[in-house]
């Protein structure tokens, strides 16, 4: 795949950051020139019968009521039922089930890898699509064949009045600012909370990089859950006094030492908070795990690639992360675990969890680092790229 070194045209990646990123809308047209979509019709059809996948379709008219929606896994009659205009599939999570569609994320190296969803495909006859809508998260859309007409408003939305009883959210109220028209290779890059509607022009095909953006109240009843899986201190609260006379309605200033106290400890404690931070971030949103390599490898069959020019490369970048901790241990992060490797190993850690990965032959020769390294490897974490 050829990949551009910026989706941007004459914007530098800082520019964008600067003047775009999270504050307003930005198209580009021919942002990939010559683009050549990795997947047909017929290859997300085929993906949305696996029953390891998050498909759904969005018939505008033509199903039971408007807007209906169906959920996956399909079968082909599904598909051949349906009429030859007004509806959508979309697929989730493609960049892990299709390595080709993964080399897109190669375009947004700027992007951490905690950062990354996933990348969403939708196929959509004339007419299709999910209706005026708002996401909370920032997002690149990539036209892949065919051509999608999009509506914007161009400031972000204040509220999301919706209208009632639909399978699907679409806004009550649409008023756009913007249209165009996009076509292979086209960018549109949209901020959080700005509303949008698109709309197939003959049968499209639609690549949609979703940025991840954890909201406070995701981190904290995560974080609980972990607490109470992990285990909390269950010492009782033995406060020496008890006598309520005079004023028994009251809470004593004890128990509520004893309590912010207890809280305090839970949360706080830096290294541990940071280790989980770290599995919760690389775990996928959808419960998605790679699948394991077929036939498993071996260290020594490893260095054999090394000695034939392949590299590691991470399955999807967005489960593989890396953490120093304060205590200066080094931690990797796959799929919600965690593997302590060598402090030294930081720069390499840098590059094997790149979108490039790293070449066998710059691994360090250390037994327990390439131990690691074969195991993910077997669990489908990482690739052998010839």
């Amino acid at each position: 795949m050829d990949i551009p070194e910026s989706l941007f045209g004459e914007i530098t990646v800082e520019e964008f950051l600067r003047d775009y990123w999270q504050k307003r809308p930005l198209l580009v047209r021919s942002a990939w020139p010559r683009f050549l979509s990795p997947l047909k019709s017929e290859d997300l059809i085929n993906l949305a019968q696996r029953d390891d996948v998050d498909s759904r379709l969005i018939l505008t008219s033509g199903g039971e009521y408007e807007w209906e929606a169906r959920f996956g896994p399909f079968e082909e009659d599904d598909f051949n039922r349906l009429g030859e205009a007004d509806w959508t599939l979309l697929v989730q999570e493609v960049d892990r089930l299709v390595p080709e569609v993964s080399e897109l994320l190669k375009v947004v190296p700027f992007l951490p890898n905690w950062r990354i969803d996933d990348i969403m495909v939708s196929y959509a006859t004339d007419g299709g699509g999910v209706g005026a809508h708002i996401d909370h998260y920032d997002v690149f859309l990539i036209q892949g064949f065919g051509k999608r007409k999009w509506e914007i408003e161009g400031a972000p939305a204040e509220s999301e009045e919706l209208v009632p009883d639909l399978d699907v959210r679409i806004l009550s109220e649409f008023e756009p600012t913007d249209t165009w028209i996009l076509e292979p290779g086209d960018l549109l890059y949209l901020p959080p909370r700005i509303a949008h509607r698109g709309t197939a022009v003959g049968e499209c095909l639609t690549y949609s990089i979703g940025c991840r953006a954890p909201s406070k109240k995701d981190l904290v009843s995560a974080f609980v859950e972990h607490l109470f899986v992990a285990g909390i201190d269950e010492t009782p609260f033995s406060g020496s006094r008890v006598s309520g006379e005079g004023e028994p309605g009251r809470i004593s200033r004890e128990l509520k030492e004893f309590a912010r106290e207890a809280v305090s400890e839970s949360m706080l404690e830096t290294e541990g908070f940071d280790r989980w931070l770290g599995r919760y971030l690389s775990r996928s949103s959808r419960g998605w795990l790679p699948p394991a390599r077929k036939s498993v490898i071996t260290s020594a069959e490893l260095q054999e690639h090394g000695e034939k020019g392949c590299r590691v490369q991470a399955s999807s970048v967005s489960m593989i992360m890396y953490d120093q901790l304060l205590d200066g241990s080094l931690i990797l992060f796959a799929g919600g675990e965690e593997y302590a490797v060598d402090a030294k190993y930081a720069t390499i850690l840098a590059g094997l969890t790149g979108r490039e990965g790293l070449a066998v032959e710059q691994l360090p020769q250390d037994d327990s680092f390439i131990h690691t390294i074969v195991e993910l490897i077997n669990r489908g974490f990482f690739l052998i790229i010839s």
